[in-house]
């Protein structure tokens, strides 16, 4: 069985996970950021929903710049994965430790980068119990790469997926944002330009698509998945 990437905008339509025909299916990526800021009436009903259709989907994904405000939920499950969203090397520096604090089965990052970024995939961390007692390492294990409104230079993503395939870590590729690179490059391969994606689609690098993840590779929902 296939699994589908879902993006679910809880703030456009909080209900729509409700309505799924077919939530086993369904890798979900929550947004915005569910956790930013005071906790709002929005807020806790959305997280209210995530609770209730969690055992029957796949996974969700909650991506969000400020992993420690998730791990005082005290709501992590096996069906629910951390991500630390992050635009450049200092986002992601700050954020990792609070990342590999938060209890999951699995942890991940979403990278929307404005710059070149080295990732951490080698660094593990130790999982205590309450008594202070190793009981497992928490790692990295599933990065995701976005555009923006500001094009992304095809480099960067490259550098990230090469990165992943190094220490064998699954990688995705969602989407090249707002901008595409044209296929005229200078001599050394850098783009000499981009034109404008409407709808913000496209997501090809090196002439295929990268939509791997924990669970095997990813197909995207045709009613709006990124």
């Amino acid at each position: 069985m296939t699994r589908i990437l879902t993006s679910w905008s809880w703030t456009a339509d909080p209900e729509a996970p409700l309505r799924w025909p077919d939530p086993e299916r369904r890798v979900v990526l929550v947004e915005p950021d569910l956790f930013e800021g005071a906790l709002d009436a929005r807020q806790v009903h959305a997280s209210r929903i995530v609770a209730q259709v969690e055992g029957r989907c796949a996974v969700f994904v909650e991506p969000t710049r400020t992993p420690d405000q998730l791990g005082r939920t005290g709501r992590i499950l096996d069906g629910i994965v951390p991500a630390l969203l992050a635009r450049t090397q200092a986002d992601l520096d700050a954020g990792l430790p609070d990342l590999l604090a938060v209890r999951g089965a699995h942890r991940a990052l979403l990278l929307e980068p404005t710059e070149t970024m080295s990732l951490p995939l080698n660094i593990s961390d130790c999982i205590l119990d309450a008594d202070g007692h190793c009981i497992g390492e928490a790692v990295i294990d599933w990065v995701l790469v976005r555009g923006t409104d500001q094009p992304l230079h095809p480099g960067w993503v490259r550098s990230i997926r090469d990165e992943c395939a190094a220490a064998g870590v699954p990688f995705a590729f969602l989407s090249w944002g707002s901008w595409i690179p044209t296929d005229r490059q200078s001599s050394d391969g850098v783009p000499t330009g981009w034109v404008r994606a409407h709808n913000r689609i496209g997501c090809r690098l090196d002439g295929r698509e990268h939509m791997d993840s924990p669970w095997g590779p990813l197909g995207v929902d045709d009613g709006g998945g990124p």
